[in-house]
């Protein structure tokens, strides 16, 4: 369980609702420092600061308590950038009671809460709580309960249809980063949520030759699958470690999940994804949610090499959708997870209109269907985009029974209503015809 993806949700969720963006108040305690003891301490990097990580056990669970355990560990440490502390109950050893961070400046509090803090947010952070940023479970649940009969408020879409409003309601109202399609920056490689779709039954074609798939029913209900793209924008190859949460309505109620462990995508965790400057890279989060719930948010993080979320990478809205955000290369990578997916619904979707009246949803399945075959890599060497049109230079890695070979195509895309579709070839619209 990604507990510190919880915390970081439950903080930004606290920060959004306190008064005047400010933490919620210290109950009045002793000054006396809580027994506690510490289980682990090492220094970590996060969100490349150099910190000092821990998980500390104690029977307090106030955050006013949490408090003078973090001042203590603050004087300390004072040679770190950053303190992070995960407090665990005593008795048990391992369910969490909360979490902290101690600050040593503005810049390492940004690196590490991400974009989720404002300015003002974080000047608050370093000046009226001494650079620290705490959460107490207990006291966040004490708060719900106390507000759980208060209506959630509305938040209105800047761009709405006419008439209708959005309402984004999970423990409080996150700030939204964008929507689907949209790009978001982080310190060296951006990301976009391209879209999502739900299945009762996931399937992944990871290797034909080697004969490695993913196969599996949802045991909750359904799986929400979330695509999504990285691109490389610094000066030399990352490998991209994103973790997420979803907030799903189901009537009134807003419920958090976190990624299913039975299905992962093959590009997931920390080695899943090696990219060269520039280079673009497709992956998904997957949730396994009931039935009856419908997504609302998915709320991104960056995680470290053991999967831990260090920062917050954005809150992104599901329910609306910029079509013309995602480039050319990013939709023809989408429509090779589909593939891989044996999605070919999906995977059709993509064509520009000008194939699909050449080519019927059928007969493409069809042909699919009559070959075993995966994409297990791609790269796009080149892509010219002149106005409504686009060529892109792309190298796919293709697994077979019998093996794996490259083959390198330019292919095209045109710009519709929908965003960048792809325009069969010549030779691809005879071979989907003939099945």
């Amino acid at each position: 369980m990604r507990v510190w993806t919880l915390l970081l949700i439950v903080m930004v969720a606290l920060w959004s609702v306190a008064c005047g963006g400010g933490q919620a108040e210290n109950e009045s305690v002793s000054e006396e420092i809580p027994e506690y003891d510490i289980i682990r301490d090492e220094a970590c990097q996060q969100g490349g600061v150099k910190a000092r990580c821990m998980n500390i056990t104690t029977s307090a669970k106030s955050e006013a308590d949490f408090r003078l355990i973090m001042e203590e560990q603050r004087d300390e440490n004072s040679g770190s950038e950053a303190v992070v502390v995960q407090f665990l109950e005593a008795k048990q050893g391992t369910p969490v009671s909360g979490g902290g961070y101690y600050f040593q400046d503005e810049v390492a509090a940004r690196s590490i809460l991400g974009p989720a803090y404002t300015d003002s947010d974080l000047n608050s952070i370093m000046e009226q709580d001494d650079g620290m940023l705490i959460i107490s479970i207990s006291d966040v649940a004490s708060s719900m309960s106390q507000s759980a009969s208060v209506r959630p408020e509305t938040v209105t879409s800047s761009s709405p249809a006419a008439g209708e409003e959005t309402t984004m309601e999970a423990m409080g109202n996150i700030a939204l980063s964008g929507v689907m399609g949209e790009n978001i920056e982080t310190s060296s490689f951006d990301y976009r949520i391209l879209d999502y779709f739900v299945t009762d039954n996931y399937y992944y074609l990871e290797d034909a030759y080697l004969d490695i798939a993913q196969d599996a029913f949802s045991k909750a209900g359904k799986f929400v699958v979330v695509n999504y793209s990285v691109t490389n924008t610094s000066p030399q190859n990352v490998e991209p470690n994103l973790g997420a949460v979803l907030h799903a309505r189901s009537g009134d109620m807003v419920e958090v999940y976190e990624e299913s462990s039975d299905v992962v995508h093959p590009a997931s965790g920390l080695a899943g994804m090696e990219l060269a400057p520039r280079q673009v890279g497709t992956s998904q989060f997957i949730f396994d949610v009931p039935e009856d719930v419908e997504p609302e948010l998915v709320v991104v993080s960056l995680l470290d090499e053991i999967d831990e979320p260090i920062s917050e990478a954005g809150a992104i809205d599901l329910t609306e959708q910029d079509p013309q955000g995602p480039r050319p290369e990013e939709i023809l990578a989408l429509q090779y997870e589909y593939a891989n997916m044996y999605a070919w619904d999906q995977a059709y979707d993509l064509f520009a209109q000008q194939s699909k009246d050449q080519v019927t949803p059928e007969e493409y399945a069809k042909y699919q269907n009559a070959s075993t075959l995966s994409i297990t890599d791609y790269a796009f060497p080149s892509v010219e985009v002149q106005g409504n049109t686009a060529t892109v230079d792309r190298v796919l890695t293709i697994g077979s029974s019998e093996g794996e070979e490259q083959n390198r195509r330019t292919q095209k895309l045109v710009l519709e209503d929908e965003g960048w579709r792809v325009l069969m070839r010549d030779e691809q619209i005879q071979e989907f015809s003939d099945g």
